[in-house]
């Protein structure tokens, strides 16, 4: 590209000029001649930029997530390894019997197993008795009382608690479990295999309550199945 620096009246040649450089024309030792710009010295280090920084909280995100869901898929696949059909066992000791036994109770579903106060019902290998409802006295109210014996003929602990039992009355409404001051409710645990769990089970009984049928329900709450297990009970 030629120069167009205006030539002055002192030097109309630009014989005394250098092409770049400071004033005076002295050109930094080690700088190439001539002066391009953006050449360096010798020995010069530019800097590299700093390394990109890769984000790490999506990766610790997405194990998060997979162990998460991997949990629940555990929970629901134990909860549903068992799959033997229940059975009921007469209280008067005539043997036991398919769930399909002809009763039935307002609200039962097909997946639901019926049996009369006193029966035992068998589900993977626990078997769970109730014994007909009494009439109990509390201290400050007037309950219905059942006994809950949990046979576990298994090879894994069966759980239990006092919360998984409620009571539907003749009108259709269910009630949960009424807190007592008696000394043998069932409370809540687990039973070894070969072991054997027992207490009561109370329920508000309270007043104008009709005569009819009364059903014990055993409904697990952390049970992903909906079946229950309903004993009835006339009054």
């Amino acid at each position: 590209m030629p120069d167009t620096t205006p030539p002055s009246p002192q030097d109309p040649e630009h014989r005394d000029t250098p092409p770049y450089g400071p004033p005076g024309g002295n050109i930094p030792p080690g700088y190439p001649q001539g002066g391009q710009p953006g050449a360096y010295p010798p020995g010069y280090y530019q800097q590299p930029p700093p390394p990109k920084k890769h984000r790490k909280w999506p990766w610790i995100l997405i194990g998060v997530v997979v162990l998460f869901f991997g949990g629940c898929i555990a929970i629901i696949a134990s909860s549903m390894g068992g799959n033997d059909e229940p059975t009921v066992t007469s209280g008067n000791g005539s043997g036991g019997q398919s769930a399909d036994t002809g009763l039935t109770f307002q609200g039962k579903t097909d997946g639901d197993t019926a049996a009369n106060a006193g029966d035992s019902v068998t589900v993977d290998n626990v078997t769970t008795t109730t014994t007909p409802l009494a009439d109990e006295t509390d201290p400050f109210s007037s309950v219905l009382c059942t006994t809950v014996t949990i046979n576990n003929a298994g090879d894994d602990p069966a759980d239990f608690a006092e919360f998984d039992w409620k009571l539907q009355d003749p009108a259709g409404a269910i009630r949960n479990t009424w807190i007592t001051g008696r000394p043998n409710v069932l409370s809540y645990g687990n039973v070894a295999p070969g072991g054997t769990a027992t207490g009561d089970v109370c329920f508000d009984n309270r007043a104008g309550s009709p005569p009819g049928q009364y059903v014990v329900l055993y409904d697990p709450s952390f049970d992903f199945s909906s079946d229950r297990v309903g004993w009835i009970n006339q009054r």
